[in-house]
């Protein structure tokens, strides 16, 4: 009989999978341009990882909604990037600072786009 910590770490394993699957998975579309597979993995990679748990997936979703010139979903994706990184080894100083101009900058085009 399994216990129910067993059983946690089971439904935490098949999470951890799927997710590393689509993870990468919308990188490699993103990488060849099929943008609508892209997205509905990397959503998907972000759906099962409801912790933030790899943060790198709003950075992938914000990559694709700038290819895409959907600025309100990329400064969505970026802030919520800016939001899980608290490793500061996993994001440098400037990169933190170039994802925030960047995250402003977009958010000051999707105003003036919308006039």
């Amino acid at each position: 009989m399994m216990c129910a910590t067993e059983a946690g770490h089971r439904v935490q394993s098949a999470r951890t999978s799927s997710h590393s699957s689509s993870a990468p998975q919308a990188d490699a579309y993103l990488g060849m341009h099929r943008l609508a597979e892209a997205e509905k993995s990397g959503l998907k990679a972000a759906e099962i990882d409801k912790t933030n748990f790899e943060p790198r997936t709003h950075f992938l979703l914000a990559q694709i909604y700038e290819v895409e010139r959907k600025p309100d979903a990329e400064a969505a994706q970026l802030g919520e990037y800016l939001k899980s990184v608290n490793d500061p080894p996993t994001v440098s100083v400037g990169d933190n600072c170039r994802i925030k101009s960047h995250s402003s900058g977009l958010s000051e085009s999707a105003r003036e786009h919308r006039r």
